[in-house]
């Protein structure tokens, strides 16, 4: 007899004790909510394993994308409120506190607190848990919080919207969320390449025509120049002869392997008459 007690005493100190653990999470009903909507949230509580009489809630929303309207606490598990359920519009922040006199609870999906939000602006918005704690009913207050849900909506966007939206997510993300992100990140460096090789584009446009339009204002100067001839005679510089060849040339070797411009092609002709007029022995030469 005293054999069977030693082992009964044995395995008990062996034996690992049942491992009891609770959560807390801010669950919304939609993944997106127009702008000027209105938005229920609930904090619900978790404990399958162990009865619970307290717990707190610290939250942290985007102010400039929510504001909370009004918290109830009608259906909640809790029947007094040690700090009862505050919120500031201004620091995006929610604060509560409830705990149950008399009696405990244990179960899935027990509301501690109904928030209603009013939707003021677009955008990705995250309604997070920085703080809290689920106490066990074990004349202790033992914490068992083991994990925070947090929840993720899109704001006044069309279904096409590109935010990454996730309804529910955990402190650790899971696979397939981060998968989804991955996904995302793929989706948006794609679009970046495109828009960069877009705006290279716009850019050598830019410059083509900046050029063209240069040409333009020395082709109306040298015009000038020349006009001056009969009040005061002067030669065009050799530096202005070497120009109006390349340019002749450029544009009568581009002429033979594509079709030119209108601007293009007036440029030319214009070079050709003032070349030909005064500098055809340089054109032969060269």
């Amino acid at each position: 007899m005293v054999r069977k007690k030693i082992h009964f005493i044995i395995l008990t100190l062996v034996l690992p004790l049942p491992v009891l653990a609770a959560s807390i999470g801010v669950v919304v009903p939609e993944s997106f909510y127009p702008s000027g909507s209105l938005l229920v949230a609930k904090v619900l509580i978790n404990s399958s394993d162990q009865d619970i009489n307290a717990a707190s809630a610290q939250i942290k929303f985007p102010p400039g994308e929510l504001s909370v309207v009004s918290i109830q606490t009608e259906q909640s598990i809790f029947n007094v409120w040690p700090q009862k359920p505050s919120f500031s519009n201004e620091l995006g922040t929610i604060s509560m506190e409830g705990v149950m006199i008399g009696d405990s609870w244990i179960g899935e999906g027990g509301e501690m607190a109904e928030i209603i939000f009013k939707v003021k602006a677009a955008g990705n918005a995250k309604i997070n848990i920085t703080s809290s704690s689920v106490l066990a009913n074990d004349g202790e207050g033992t914490n068992i919080l083991d994990y925070i849900r947090h929840a993720a909506v899109a704001l006044g966007l069309s279904d096409s919207t590109k935010y990454l939206v996730v309804k529910a997510e955990e402190v650790t993300p899971s696979e397939s969320q981060s998968q989804v992100a991955d996904n995302q990140s793929v989706q948006i460096k794609e679009e970046m390449e495109v828009a960069g090789r877009s705006f290279w584009k716009d850019q050598v446009n830019v410059a083509y025509a900046i050029f063209l339009v240069l040409l333009l204002i020395a082709l109306n100067l040298w015009r000038i120049a020349r006009g001056r001839k009969r009040f005061k005679k002067s030669t065009p510089s050799d530096t202005m002869h070497k120009n109006a060849v390349n340019v002749v040339k450029t544009l009568e070797e581009k002429s033979k392997k594509e079709t030119l411009t209108p601007e293009e092609e007036k440029i030319l002709a214009d070079f050709r008459g003032c070349i030909i007029e005064e500098y055809e022995e340089l054109i032969d030469k060269n």
